[in-house]
């Protein structure tokens, strides 16, 4: 589909996507296609849809009915819940920025900003997305959407989005270089002004944007250490080890999976500051998987845990490591021990 997503750029030019909104200016001329440069955020995302503060104090994510929940992550408790969103994205001064429910409208990307009490802040002025694109907040079977968040170098959110179809739609035609038809497919940001909640400006993400899915093996790099998960013929089955490196010196490697069939991807933490793999557990039923977890800067390792589901993202605390399972987000201790569950739906998750 590289050739569909090659013709975005003119298509969304046509459309009137680079012109920038009512509501406010346009902060620096850029390129068509190119979305603000990122910075460090306020929080962390371990899948989408569950985002975390980078202190490690509040977890906030999408409860199994569709409202907002902040979560203690020392306790487990409710901070707050609220249903004027449903699906936080980022963790801004003024509050939590989420999704809120479109409705099956089309054409548009709901937001609004939730504050520290669960309040609504702001609602927000809606994203433009494809004119044949639904923001949906549960799986669609026509077509695809997500949608995630990050600080730009001026601190304002940058909503990125992407949509393809899974059927054709009507009055949309596409094909690719070949002459052959192909479901349509889009994808575009939107800068947010914090203060307002208005949009900025929107555009359509380059055909050679940075892709969403997790970094796999790596290299991942945190905190001027380079590293990658290396996975290699045992005795009697595969090694798994964390290879680093610091200013082009080459640093001792950490075993993570000795002689182990690794049955797994690698699993990196939401900040990258960790590295996980998930390989069967000998002697145990299929279900059940040890997850071994090490530092990326320090080399050390932080849990060799016994799992029966295997985690989907991960972030690592000062009281817990917080585990995000299929439908569940979990708090556990260096040896396993479970300090607090709590059922959520993540994103791309059905509806009950």
């Amino acid at each position: 589909m590289r050739a569909a997503l090659g013709r975005l750029i003119p298509l969304a030019t046509a459309l009137g996507l680079l012109a920038p909104l009512a509501c406010g200016e346009v902060t620096a001329p850029r390129k068509p296609g190119m979305a603000p440069a990122a910075a460090p955020a306020a929080s962390v995302e371990l899948v989408p849809g569950v985002i975390m503060d980078r202190g490690g104090r509040t977890v906030y994510a999408s409860t199994s009915d569709g409202q907002l929940v902040a979560i203690d992550v020392a306790t487990g408790a409710e901070r707050w819940i609220t249903m004027e969103a449903a699906r936080p994205l980022l963790l801004t001064p003024l509050g939590v920025l989420a999704q809120r429910d479109s409705e099956g409208a089309l054409e548009r990307l709901d937001l609004a900003m939730i504050d520290d009490r669960g309040a609504l802040a702001k609602g927000c002025e809606p994203v433009r997305i494809a004119p044949w694109a639904k923001a949906s907040l549960v799986p669609d079977p026509a077509q695809e959407f997500s949608v995630r968040a990050r600080a730009s170098v001026e601190g304002r959110p940058v909503v990125e989005w992407r949509a393809r179809a899974r059927q054709p739609v009507a009055g949309v035609d596409e094909v690719n270089d070949a002459g052959v038809a192909v479901l349509p497919e889009a994808a575009g940001w939107g800068l947010i002004d914090p203060a307002t909640c208005g949009v900025l400006e929107i555009g359509p993400l380059a055909a050679d944007a940075a892709p969403w899915e997790s970094p796999g093996r790596g290299p991942v790099t945190f905190d001027g250490v380079s590293a990658e998960i290396v996975i290699a013929p045992g005795v009697s089955g595969q090694v798994a080890a964390l290879r680093r490196s610091h200013g082009g010196e080459t640093l001792p490697d950490v075993a993570l999976a000795a002689d182990l069939d690794v049955s797994a991807a690698p699993l990196w933490s939401a900040d990258r500051g960790h590295a996980s793999i998930t390989a069967a557990e000998p002697g145990r039923p299929g279900a059940w998987a040890r997850w071994v977890v090490a530092g990326v800067k320090d080399g050390v390792p932080l849990a060799s845990i016994v799992v029966r589901d295997r985690p989907r993202g991960f972030a690592v605390t000062p009281t817990a490591i917080v585990v995000v399972l299929t439908d569940a987000i979990e708090a556990i201790d260096r040896d396993g021990k479970t300090l607090w569950t709590r059922g959520v739906r993540t994103a791309g998750a059905a509806a009950p």
